[in-house]
């Protein structure tokens, strides 16, 4: 049974609660501070959620041919990028323009953990690695 290194459970539940609490507080403070309609909440992740989708087919096949922990590296200071741009927003229009980098860092982050898990799991627990 192959174990799989301490560091990526802690990259995957530290990027999974960023995202928790960046994407719980951006719709607050854009209704609060920015006046956004329920509408506009509303259709806030799905920017971000799509841009995620659609990059992801590529960021796989891309994890396959370049270093795995740089991608996730990349990702991850894209994602602080996002955060410093989402927090000097002055509008929900440039909350919208930003929420593709969201997505863009997680298609980044996760296709290249997926791979290092499936790298270095054996094949009678990469099932339960993942």
């Amino acid at each position: 049974m192959s174990r799989i290194p301490f560091r990526y459970h802690v990259v995957a539940f530290g990027q999974d609660l960023s995202l928790f609490v960046v994407w719980s507080v951006v719709p607050v403070w854009a209704k609060v501070d920015l006046g956004a309609s329920p509408l506009a909440l509303g259709a806030l992740p799905v920017f971000s959620g799509a841009t995620y989708l659609l990059a992801s087919l590529a960021m796989g096949r891309l994890s396959d041919r370049v270093s795995r922990t740089g991608l996730a590296r990349a990702g991850l200071a894209l994602y602080a990028v996002f955060c410093l741009m989402a927090a000097e927003a002055r509008s929900v229009s440039w909350i919208y323009a930003v929420a593709p980098l969201s997505g863009l860092a997680n298609a980044l982050v996760w296709p290249a953990l997926q791979a290092l898990v499936g790298d270095e799991s054996g094949p009678d627990d990469l099932e339960r690695n993942l």
